[in-house]
């Protein structure tokens, strides 16, 4: 498909190409607007109405867009769901303090097969729960046996019970409702009402005004002599106290049912005792406790039971037998009632027993699958993470009734929760490339999208990376894949060192020039040694100025920096005649049977090759400014430039660039062919053009 970007960012037209089911690289400088195209073409497949967030500054008037210069793509209609690997990807996905990569369960685990599995088990358990979901009597026994408990509160390390419970708060001074402190008789019936409370309320908030007057605020009677028993209500009494003791009270009364006749009765003896709570008390209401949590906590089981309770369970008739409730040794609630109950519970209990075969197979089958998954997934990546040679590993472990994949160090029995802290830059990019593509796969976009995801890593491990995503089982191999680099070894490897490893790859070269962006196919023919790029120009059509530049750096990349070298290197410095460095560093004129010797060595490779005709060129300002704007190529232009002594005139950045270029000290083994393809950044040739431009008249230097 062939997409075209207009107006987006650096962008002002960009004609790009992607092949269906093929890892599509692109290949192009820092700067070049590689960015910009992936989240293009992400925005245009996912968010249209955002793509007006790339609209170029230039085209900004007043925080308003100019309408004829709106971001748009064309083609790629095909694109509607975009996966892309970016640094957002990794710090809104990836390394969460309690798993790994974010949803692991749903990447890694859930798939149909585990879909189909995992609704038989809850079909089976569905029925068996509905066994007791169904019956009135169990599900009331569960909500009063919850009502019990909520009295107790939470237990302490010396007490059943919480100081703060019903329990705790209505018994810590005994009952001063069924026991009328000595002197307060007079109040009983108000305080043994229905509506104690109330009156206690009252009979306090009316207490402050005692100090007006020596009448009684309630009945204005005189009340000097019984000022001292009416504040006794208030020391003796606390209105929340005794709400707490009554709604104890009332529960034990309607749940006494539950209880044996030993047990009310001693209920009843606690509840109305006139002092706070014996040793022996706490220790019956503990017992109490233990035995209503037993009821509830085997009922609840059942209610409750799902795939994670059983999967680690291996004997399922021990399991039917330890849910069983055995009433005999539960004195305390062995009423009648309960009884009844928990008979009908034991009963289903039974028939639950005679249905779990199938159960057990759905849990055993559905074991084995998940087991499978995990093993796969964490195989696959540990392989990755051990051949690359990092100490970490991957664990897919049971969490709150999920899975979820952890990050582990070989050193350490326990998950690192800090992965994004602990890990350095490479590894985490390691980490988060293949996390995405277990990601990806299990999503299956229309396209991937991958961001100079692999520049930062050293050979072996950006080998083991591209092997990884590109060529094992269960990669991006056969996807629709945008690969945007600015390294040129992964291109090397997939085209041309490694190629019958890698199917379906679509290599382009890509450059900016003045904002517009084009690209140029990259074959395999086209990756050359450097020495092969130079006497492919040699031997080219070319001007005689860019073969003579080509000549030098092909004696120079061989290692022949002898006589020929130094011919050709006092040529483009414009010297008379050859020179050479003698042994003190020193320049010197050659002799002449070396200069005889270059010259019959370099018409050997270069037959029109004429020192004094060159020179004369070389030395003329004019012709050197016309064949620097003729030329095409990047490449050659900065030879000529740094021929015509303009370095001196360029930022530090410029003619760093510059003097890199004419130098072979940064150079691949292996290239694309300079000539062919435009290797320097646009900027760099503007600024040169602009100083070409502006600076031509001045004297020329020699280089």
């Amino acid at each position: 498909m062939d997409i075209t970007i207009k107006n987006c960012n650096n962008i002002d037209e960009a004609n790009i190409s992607i092949k269906e089911s093929f890892l599509n690289i692109k290949f192009a400088a820092n700067g070049t607007g590689k960015s910009t195209i992936a989240k293009a073409i992400s925005l245009n497949a996912t968010d249209p109405a955002k793509l007006n967030s790339l609209t170029p500054f230039k085209y900004l008037d007043d925080g308003k867009m100019l309408g004829d210069f709106q971001p748009s793509i064309s083609g790629g209609d095909e694109i509607k769901s975009v996966a892309v690997f970016d640094s957002a990807y990794i710090d809104e996905i990836l390394f969460k303090p309690d798993e790994l990569l974010t949803n692991s369960f749903e990447i890694f685990i859930k798939n149909d097969e585990y879909d189909e599995k995992f609704s038989e088990i809850e079909m089976h358990l569905a029925e068996l729960k509905s066994v007791f979901t169904n019956d009135p009597n169990i599900e009331k026994m569960l909500e009063d046996l919850n009502g019990l408990l909520k009295a107790f509160g939470k237990a302490t390390k010396t007490s059943s019970y919480s100081a703060a419970s019903a329990i705790g708060k209505s018994t810590s001074k005994g009952n001063k409702i069924s026991n009328v402190p000595a002197g307060l008789e007079a109040y009983s019936p108000f305080l043994q009402s229905d509506e104690n409370v109330t009156w206690l309320k009252w009979q306090m908030d009316g207490k402050k005004f005692l100090d007006l007057s020596d009448d009684c605020p309630y009945c204005t009677q005189p009340a000097v002599e019984k000022r001292e028993t009416i504040l006794r209500i208030d020391q003796e009494y606390d209105a929340k106290t005794v709400e707490h003791l009554n709604a104890l009270v009332d529960i034990l009364k309607n749940l006494s049912t539950y209880f044996s006749d030993d047990a009310n009765s001693s209920l009843t003896d606690i509840t109305h005792s006139k002092t706070a709570l014996t040793d022996e008390e706490k220790l019956f209401l503990g017992a109490i406790k233990n035995q209503i949590e037993l009821l509830k906590s085997k009922i609840s089981a059942l209610r409750e039971i799902d795939f994670y309770s059983l999967k680690d369970v291996t004997d399922y008739d021990a399991k039917i037998i330890d849910l069983k409730i055995n009433m005999d040794l539960l004195k305390e609630v062995s009423s009648a009632s309960t009884r009844a109950v928990v008979d009908e519970f034991n009963r289903k209990l039974h028939l639950i027993g005679q249905k779990i075969g199938l159960l057990k197979g759905s849990v055993a089958k559905h074991k084995k699958q998940v087991a499978t998954l995990i093993k796969s997934n964490e195989d696959s990546i540990n392989e990755f993470l051990q051949n690359a040679g990092y100490h970490y590993r991957v664990s897919v472990e049971t969490v709150d009734k999920t899975y979820k994949m952890r990050l582990m160090h070989n050193d350490s029995k326990s998950f690192v929760q800090q992965g994004s802290q602990h890990l350095s830059f490479g590894e985490k990019n390691a980490f988060a490339l293949i996390l995405f593509m277990h990601d990806v796969l299990k999503k299956n976009p229309d396209l991937i999208v991958l961001d100079d995801p692999i520049s930062s890593f050293d050979k072996n491990k950006k080998f083991a990376i591209i092997k990884r995503l590109f060529v094992s089982a269960d990669s991006f191999q056969n996807r629709t894949v945008l690969l945007m680099t600015h390294d040129f070894e992964p291109v090397i490897d997939m085209i041309y060192t490694l190629r019958n490893h890698f199917e379906k790859v679509a290599a382009h070269f890509v450059f900016n020039n003045a904002s517009t962006i084009s690209e140029c196919a990259i074959e395999k023919s086209d990756i050359v040694s450097a020495s092969q790029a130079c006497m492919s120009a040699v031997n080219s059509n070319a001007h005689f100025l860019v073969k003579l530049i080509h000549l030098r750096r092909y004696f120079e990349i061989t290692a022949n920096k002898g006589n020929s070298y130094n011919v050709l290197a006092s040529l483009i410095h414009k010297k008379d005649e050859p020179e050479e460095f003698d042994d003190n560093g020193g320049l010197v004129k050659m002799m002449v049977d070396d200069i005889q010797s270059a010259r019959l060595e370099i018409l050997g490779l270069f037959p029109q090759f004429d020192y004094d005709v060159y020179l004369k060129f070389i030395r003329d300002d004019a012709e050197l400014r016309k064949l620097y704007f003729e030329l095409e190529n990047g490449y050659s232009k900065l030879q000529i430039f740094r021929m015509m002594g303009l370095i001196s005139k360029s930022n530090s950045t410029t003619a760093k660039f510059v003097n890199e270029a004419y130098h072979i000290e940064n150079d691949y083994i292996m290239q694309l062919d300079p000539t062919k393809f435009q290797t320097i950044p646009d900027h760099i040739l503007s600024a040169c053009d602009k100083i070409v431009d502006e600076e031509f008249s001045a004297p020329v230097q020699n280089a």
